[in-house]
């Protein structure tokens, strides 16, 4: 392939490509970032001598390619930011409590008044003090199923403290 013709796909693919990650991402430097990376993906293939068939196939395989990879990067950052938030926040509705013992007796018995899916987490978290991701191979559930059911549970058990002040 030339450089005339990689340039062709470039000006003939470049707002279709930009416009497929802007409406997955609705942010423009973060689409033309994806967008630059697609192309440069294409170009390395192309500089690697492979055969091509279907160009504008292949630029959009890349450009999913592409998008799976933010992706991943984006959600394993976020899991271990909302991990440190929700331990904050977990430890910021309990601060006046300072010895772990009157911890576990004080909030123990609130714990099992909640329901038996916030029960089971919180329990994990908070007394056991597992990590999220201990507790996610324990149950056999994902990310997003622990951290809901942690965040309603937190707020569950903050009312019924609340409550009983």
């Amino acid at each position: 392939m030339t450089l005339e013709s990689l340039e062709s796909i470039y000006n003939n693919n470049f707002k279709k490509i930009y416009k497929f990650f802007y409406f997955k991402v609705f942010d423009q430097q973060t689409a033309e970032d994806l967008s630059s990376d697609a192309f440069l993906g294409f170009a390395e293939y192309i500089k690697n001598g492979k055969e091509i068939e279907n160009s504008e196939a292949l630029l959009y395989r890349i450009a999913v390619n592409t998008f799976n990879k933010y992706l991943k990067r984006k959600y394993s950052e976020v899991q271990i930011e909302d991990s440190e938030i929700n331990e904050t926040t977990t430890i910021n509705h309990f601060d006046e409590i300072k010895d772990d013992n009157t911890f576990v007796k004080f909030v123990g018995k609130y714990i099992d008044r909640l329901p038996n899916k916030q029960k089971s987490v919180l329990r994990k978290r908070l007394i056991e003090k597992k990590s999220l991701k201990l507790i996610c191979e324990e149950l056999g559930k994902d990310m997003n199923y622990v951290k809901t059911t942690q965040k309603r549970g937190i707020k569950n058990l903050k009312e019924m403290l609340e409550k009983s002040d």
